[in-house]
């Protein structure tokens, strides 16, 4: 199993490279610009975005794909009021990648 790990696309990119046959976890985590803190954990081929230390009730999107050429939204939703935020997602693709992003 690999990772990509791109901060350019604001506010956060998350790549994870998955394949059928590797079982290793992986994880990541990066400060998003509203001093969020941001991780992703990899086991197989489950993904769990975790978003914690962010503002209570800030809206924000988290989207994926396989191309960068169209992102498929997943989920839409607003931080707890502790400021924070788990999901898991299974990806069946040989390759994902996952872009957390504030929502309007």
């Amino acid at each position: 199993m690999k990772f990509a790990l791109n901060a350019v696309l604001l506010p956060v990119v998350l790549g994870v490279f998955l394949s059928v046959l590797t079982v290793h976890a992986k994880s990541h985590r990066i400060r998003a610009l509203d001093n969020a803190l941001v991780s992703m954990d990899v086991t197989n081929q489950v993904v769990t975005i975790d978003i914690s230390e962010g503002t209570p009730n800030q809206k924000f999107v988290i989207e994926c794909t396989t191309d960068f050429t169209s992102w498929n939204t997943l989920v839409i939703s607003r931080l707890s009021l502790a400021g924070s935020f788990n999901h898991q997602f299974e990806c069946l693709e040989p390759k994902c990648f996952f872009r957390v992003r504030h929502g309007k």
